[in-house]
C-alpha cells in the first residue's frame, strides 16, 4: 500500500541514515553502533550509494567525562569515543567513487544528546556543555578533513533537543566561521510538550541563535507549525521510526528537505519511485 500514495511529484529530500543504523530489518539495539555505521555507509542500490548522508548521536557523560558514540547509555559496552564515527565518516569521504544518492554534498547530522546519565534525569553544567560542544568540535574537525582530502562537498548540521548546547557550540571560539566544510544549527523536536519537556517549545525557536533547520516527526507537527518553520526560512527535516502511510503523505504534502529515516532502502525506492 505505501507504493500507491504517488499522486503528485515526490519530493527530492535527501535522505539522512537514522542514528547511524538503516540497515533492514532495522534492529534498534545496534542504533548509534560502529557495526551498523560501517554497513550504513557501504549500502547501494543500481551502483549509487542509498543514502544522502547520515546522523550520529553524542552523549557526554559525566561519570567518567566523556563524550560517547551512542543511543544511550545503558549499556556502555556498545558505545564508542566520539572520535571513532568521526574517523569512519572521514574515511568514507577520503574513498573514491560517489558518496551520495544525489551525487552532489554528503551531509552529517551530528546530534548532542541532553542527557548526562543513564537515567536521562541529570542534564549539563555550563562546563560540561562546553565540554560537549568541544567533543562535537573535534568530530566536526576530523570529518572537514577527511572531506578536505577527498575534495567532497560536505555539510555537518549540529542537532539537539536542548537549544543551550547549540548556544554552546555557536558561541565556542573554535565555531567554524569560514571553510569548504560548512557547519550549521538545528533543533530537534519530538513529542510535543507536556508530554515529553525535552522538545523545544516555538518559542524556544526563537531564541538568537543562526538556526537554519528544525528536525521534526511529522506525526506530531501541525500544519501551523511548518508555517512557522517557512515563515523563518528555516529547512525541514521529518525523522521517524517507521515508515506509514501518514508520514508519506506528509513528506508529499509538505516536502521536507531532509527525511532521516532507518528504512533507507524502502524510502529511497519510494522517493525515486
Amino acid at each position: 500500500m505505501l507504493w500507491l500514495l504517488a499522486c503528485h511529484e515526490v519530493p527530492t529530500a535527501l535522505l539522512i541514515c537514522h542514528n547511524s543504523n538503516c540497515v533492514e530489518p532495522v534492529d534498534t539495539d545496534r542504533d548509534d553502533t560502529v557495526e551498523a555505521l560501517e554497513q550504513s555507509l557501504a549500502l547501494t542500490r543500481y551502483g549509487r550509494p542509498v543514502i544522502d548522508g547520515v546522523e550520529i548521536d553524542l552523549f557526554w557523560r559525566r561519570q567518567g567525562a566523556e563524550c560517547l558514540f551512542a543511543h544511550d547509555l545503558d549499556d556502555l559496552d556498545v558505545t564508542s569515543p566520539a572520535s571513532v564515527p568521526a574517523s569512519i565518516i572521514a574515511d568514507h569521504l577520503r574513498a573514491p567513487g560517489d558518496i551520495s544518492w544525489s551525487g552532489q554534498r554528503f551531509t552529517v547530522f551530528v546530534e548532542l544528546k541532553p542527557a548526562v546519565d543513564r537515567s536521562g534525569a541529570q542534564r549539563h553544567s555550563a562546563p560540561e556543555r562546553v565540554s560537549h560542544a568541544e567533543c562535537a568540535l573535534d568530530a566536526f574537525d576530523q570529518i572537514a578533513a577527511g572531506a578536505g582530502d577527498g575534495a567532497r562537498q560536505v555539510e555537518v548540521i549540529f542537532t539537539s533537543f536542548e537549544p543551550r548546547l547549540l548556544a554552546a557550540l555557536y558561541q565556542h571560539p573554535r565555531w567554524p566561521r569560514t571553510g569548504e566544510t560548512v557547519a550549521r544549527l538545528g533543533l530537534v523536536r519530538g513529542i510535543p510538550r507536556p508530554l515529553d519537556n525535552q522538545t523545544p517549545s516555538l518559542a524556544d525557536l526563537t531564541l538568537d541563535l543562526p538556526v537554519t533547520m528544525v528536525e521534526t516527526h511529522p506525526d506530531w507537527t501541525r500544519d501551523a507549525e511548518y508555517d512557522a518553520f517557512e515563515s523563518a526560512g528555516w529547512e525541514v527535516g521529518m525523522w521517524m521510526f517507521t515508515a506509514t502511510a501518514e508520514i508519506l503523505d506528509s513528506i508529499e504534502r509538505h516536502e521536507p528537505d531532509y527525511v532521516v529515516t532507518g528504512e533507507a532502502r524502502l524510502l529511497r525506492g519510494w522517493l525515486a519511485r
